[in-house]
């Protein structure tokens, strides 16, 4: 089932066409690379539908399927060579997790990056709701930042009261 709903999700997105070879489409692609930033929590949200996520990350370079501890919790993850993988459960057309690996080089809303410090992470953010081993938690954002020598190496970003397996496990 996850598999038939991925490839029907993907042949829409892939048979499209992207751009039209005439001089506007190009000035729009040039437009698009300058502000074709990836920015978690802008243009890239977990609740926004597969579809629209697929739009705008491209080719998957990988699919995974996890299975849940029931059928309804079930899930995908789809990963990106822009250093992000996309969950979601089974049966829901919507981006559920997005996963923020150390490749990234885009940012999180507010103008956090990878690489940034925790006291800059603090200074945006706030002070995190706990710090627990190495773990920065905001969970009233769904934001997880992981920190290695108080430096953010990757983070995680959560739907509201996700069922997703990481998103019980982080929260222990």
């Amino acid at each position: 089932m996850i598999k038939a709903t991925l490839t029907i999700l993907l042949l829409t997105v892939l048979s499209s066409p992207l751009w039209a070879a005439d001089s506007k489409a190009k000035e729009s692609k040039k437009e698009e690379k300058k502000e074709g930033v990836l920015v978690i929590g802008q243009n890239l949200n977990v609740g926004m539908p597969l579809n629209k996520a697929f739009a705008l990350l491209g080719i998957p370079d990988k699919f995974t399927v996890h299975r849940g501890t029931e059928p309804g919790l079930d899930s995908i993850a789809v990963e990106y060579s822009q250093g992000v993988v996309i969950h979601a459960l089974n049966k829901k057309n919507v981006v559920e997790e997005i996963e923020v690996l150390p490749e990234f080089k885009g940012e999180f809303d507010k103008g956090i990056k990878l690489g940034d410090k925790f006291n800059d992470l603090v200074g945006k953010f706030g002070m995190p709701h706990a710090l627990v081993a190495q773990v920065a938690r905001y969970p009233e954002r769904g934001y997880y930042f992981f920190m290695k020598d108080e430096v953010i190496v990757s983070g995680k970003v959560f739907v509201k009261d996700s069922k997703i397996f990481d998103f019980q496990l982080i929260n222990k």
